[in-house]
């Protein structure tokens, strides 16, 4: 996992100085982020090499951005339609979140009346066409039994161990995963089955998807924020600390490993990862639905269906716990650094749902910042945010986007960059879009 994070972290610095080199005056690190992170990704779950910084097309990252997108354009501009069609009684109208099922109405207008929908529908095929590819591309392996990625070590299980039973056709869409019942999930008969035989193919491909949602948007928001929150003017000294600090402990790529990428050697480093994470929290705000009746820990009572949500953009900006200054950026706050609690902090959620991958997408997102500060200093580009004002685009996860003063509302007109310069240390200045 380091040396593929290391050896991505490399070729995103030779990416920036080549382009440097050859004049360019811009270079998109939107892509970059979420290239390094897809191509992280990729290699590490799926034992894939792709090289989508250097601009390789990937039909998977592309479709799994257009699905993220025309997932957000349809929720969005159909928020009036949703609110009629919810006040209908189940099952013609409403939403059953826990099944994943969709009233009569919803349904047929999600199937034939919305072009946001079909797009989604068209991306989401694509997405699992090309994930039937890697799982096959993976149980035809001959060195399958001795791989290390993810998917490898998933496919190795046995499916009775992991949950997975009778059921012949697991994963799908929403609507049909929703309609399977306990009655389907009965022993296998074969005990030493594993994943990696041909019926669980839809199981694995909800595995993958599930993995690169969570492993590939959440660190890019990441990395964008901090560099933005780095390249501003205001924010210069801060960049100045942390280059020292690196400086300092970071001699060889040997320095740059899980066990010594912490808060005691890199203090600061660590500092700010987490102020990036406490005002920008890749998933600023996340809903749960209640599977049964059940009762909150002060005795508040939830009927089945009920929705909870909790929002970690507004919860990480509460002055009464961080002080008057809790909206601005300062890493000194997490000095000396102790573990906050994940129900006060709740960017990786909490308890049985706490993200599986928090040590990896930190470890990752540290690795990165510690290679490109090396290498570069980083500074926005005045003349374009004096027309250009900052916000949120249209994702799940938040990673950011511009707009025209007065143009707020149109959400068409949003581009997706933040325009910077990437200063190398040896004094070579090369010009970049960092978003």
């Amino acid at each position: 996992m380091r040396l593929v994070f290391l050896a991505k972290a490399k070729r995103l610095v030779s990416l920036l100085k080549q382009e440097g080199h050859q004049g360019a005056k811009s270079v998109d690190m939107q892509h970059k982020f979420f290239a390094f992170t897809m191509d992280s990704i990729m290699e590490i779950f799926f034992n894939k090499k792709i090289d989508t910084m250097g601009g390789q097309v990937d039909r998977y990252a592309t479709a799994f951005d257009g699905a993220h997108r025309s997932f957000m354009k349809f929720i969005l501009s159909n928020i009036p339609k949703f609110l009629m069609m919810s006040m209908l009684p189940w099952p013609f109208g409403g939403i059953r979140a826990i099944e994943h099922s969709l009233g009569y109405a919803m349904e047929i207008f999600r199937k034939y009346f919305s072009v946001h929908s079909q797009a989604l529908t068209h991306y989401i095929q694509v997405l699992r066409e090309e994930s039937a590819k890697l799982i096959q591309a993976r149980r035809e392996d001959p060195d399958l039994e001795h791989g290390k990625d993810l998917l490898a070590l998933f496919m190795k299980q046995r499916a009775d161990a992991l949950g997975f039973q009778k059921q012949q056709n697991l994963g799908g869409d929403l609507a049909s995963t929703s309609k399977k019942t306990k009655g389907d999930l009965q022993g296998t008969g074969n005990e030493q089955e594993t994943l990696k035989e041909e019926r669980f193919t839809d199981a694995l491909t909800s595995i993958i998807l599930n993995m690169i949602i969570a492993g590939r948007d959440t660190t890019a928001c990441l990395l964008t924020w901090l560099f933005w929150e780095l390249s501003l003017p205001k924010n210069a000294e801060i960049q100045d600390r942390l280059f020292k600090e690196l400086e300092k402990g970071y001699k060889t790529d040997e320095d740059l490993t899980f066990s010594n990428l912490n808060a005691k050697n890199f203090p600061y480093l660590n500092a700010c990862i987490y102020e990036t994470l406490r005002l920008h929290p890749p998933v600023p705000f996340d809903p749960k639905f209640a599977v049964k009746d059940t009762m909150l820990p002060d005795g508040t009572k939830l009927p089945k269906h009920a929705q909870v949500i909790y929002v970690p953009f507004v919860m990480n900006r509460d002055t009464t716990r961080y002080g008057p200054d809790a909206e601005s950026f300062r890493p000194e706050r997490w000095i000396p650094f102790k573990q906050p609690n994940p129900y006060e902090f709740p960017v990786f959620q909490a308890g049985p749902r706490v993200c599986l991958g928090q040590d990896m997408a930190i470890f990752e997102a540290k690795l990165c910042t510690a290679v490109l500060v090396k290498n570069f200093r980083f500074g926005l580009d005045q003349a374009y945010h004096n027309v250009n004002k900052t916000t949120y685009s249209l994702m799940v996860t938040m990673s950011m986007a511009t707009y025209k003063e007065g143009e707020e509302r149109d959400l068409a007109s949003r581009k997706y960059e933040i325009r910077s310069y990437a200063k190398t240390r040896e004094g070579r200045r090369t010009q970049s879009n960092i978003f």
